[in-house]
């Protein structure tokens, strides 16, 4: 299975470290704020809850997502070995054909039943040759025999290539199966990704306001959700400096710890 990207692996754990802050610290916070606001702790204490269940439900649709893309992607290499074995196997057939028939009746036939001239490289390519060559000798319809007893059966020979041959459309058929289900997933990764960071950096922006009301200015710089931190470039664990990086405010908080409503 492939690995998390980096950013998206950081943004994950920049949210959990978010939650777990602030279960660990509500209710001091709660108490802190209530003295300060007409607002009780309980009431402090359902807010920050909400916030953190808000958070956590993003961190693990994102994990989910991002998960579920991984394992889609670790399969690529298992993809294309079974394809690469196929164009192998048509290519080897297609050359056993053509060395055939041309010991048998030389390369006029060759050239006939589409042999003659370089094979296509790419694997759609040789497929699609391969496949006007099958027509061909089942329009043939005869056999050659050559020196020493040696024949060469063209519906036999058409029997054989189609055989090779639909084992590489099958495989470039699951490929393209492959493909069309990464390009779904990516398409939810980040549509949960914008939705992690739209509640990221509200609740981070809350829960910044609410350590500076309490005088917790320390910790409240490595909770403010600065751009590196919702772009997945830096943790909070980092000891990068956040001077001149945006961040989102925390007005919900101010205008609640001024005497504005909250909702619990």
């Amino acid at each position: 299975m492939s690995e998390f990207g980096e950013t998206i692996q950081t943004r994950i754990e920049t949210g959990r470290w978010v939650v777990s802050t602030i279960d660990e610290r509500r209710e001091e916070l709660a108490k802190a704020l209530a003295d300060e606001t007409p607002m009780e702790p309980p009431q402090w204490t359902n807010l920050f809850e909400g916030l953190q269940t808000g958070l956590k439900t993003k961190n693990e649709e994102l994990f989910e997502a991002e998960n579920a893309l991984a394992q889609e992607r670790g399969d690529d290499p298992e993809e294309r070995a079974e394809r690469d074995a196929a164009v192998e196997s048509l290519r080897n057939t297609l050359q056993s054909h053509r060395a055939l028939l041309e010991s048998v009746e030389g390369t006029k036939v060759v050239e006939r039943v589409g042999l003659g001239g370089a094979m296509p490289e790419q694997p759609n390519e040789l497929a699609a040759y391969a496949r006007n060559v099958v027509q061909s000798l089942r329009d043939l319809e005869t056999t050659y025999s050559g020196p020493g007893g040696v024949e060469a059966e063209t519906a036999k020979l058409a029997d054989d290539l189609k055989t090779a041959h639909d084992e590489l459309e099958s495989a470039l058929a699951e490929m393209n199966d492959e493909q069309q289900q990464r390009d779904e997933l990516l398409v939810e990764r980040n549509e949960a990704l914008e939705a992690w960071k739209d509640v990221y950096q509200g609740v981070a922006s809350m829960a910044e306001g609410a350590l500076r009301f309490a005088g917790e200015d320390v910790l409240a710089d490595r909770l403010r959700p600065t751009s590196r931190r919702t772009q997945g470039a830096e943790s909070p664990a980092d000891n990068a400096s956040d001077e001149g990086d945006e961040s989102t405010s925390s007005d919900e908080v101010g205008e609640a710890a001024s005497g504005g409503s909250a909702s619990n």
